[in-house]
């Protein structure tokens, strides 16, 4: 059984002062025998994968409104909305993204660097280099980095698979629309 832990009230004061408040989502293969928890306590269960990309509402006793759903473009993600905000470990929360950006980065960096150890070119160290600190400029959710990181690794021509470039690419626009939304809103993560 797969499980999936919200803590609801982070970045708040309630978090200084109380225990965390813990959401809790289980599920089996397939999307199938979804239940929600408070803390130890059944809030509901959703029927199908689909009524979960929907989107699904719980409401706790204290009236705070909690919404799952399921998304899926590019690549699955869960998100958890809290009185209509993005929970902190939601997949499209600028803090994942950023940390999923990052990985993806500094991957490449460092695949870049192996290959240069193995066949030495200048141009290969380069953009080892180059991916590895764009990585830890994204980490900080610097947005122009992120677009040149992107436009970087969709014009450099190493010998990768079109269909898990695309995918990888389609991955990075995702992560980067998130940290420029969080940007605009200021949204702390």
């Amino acid at each position: 059984m797969a499980t999936r832990r919200f803590q609801i009230d982070a970045n708040s004061d309630r978090q200084r002062f109380l225990p965390p408040r813990i959401v809790t989502f289980t599920w089996q293969l397939f999307f199938q025998n979804m239940r929600l928890y408070f803390g130890a306590r059944e809030i509901g269960r959703i029927d199908s994968a689909e009524a979960l990309r929907r989107g699904q509402e719980f409401q706790l006793d204290d009236g705070t409104l909690l919404k799952l759903k399921l998304e899926s473009w590019p690549c699955s993600g869960l998100n958890l909305y809290v009185n209509g905000r993005l929970c902190q470990g939601s997949a499209d929360h600028s803090a994942t993204q950023s940390r999923l950006l990052f990985g993806i980065f500094f991957v490449i960096g460092l695949v870049h660097l192996a290959l240069t150890a193995v066949h030495f070119r200048v141009a290969t160290l380069i953009l080892g280099l180059f991916f590895v600190s764009m990585s830890y400029a994204i980490r900080s959710r610097f947005v122009p980095a992120t677009l040149l990181a992107i436009f970087a690794f969709a014009i450099e021509t190493q010998p990768i698979p079109v269909l898990v470039k695309i995918l990888l690419i389609l991955m990075m626009v995702r992560g980067a629309y998130c940290v420029m939304q969080s940007r605009r809103l200021e949204i702390p993560s």
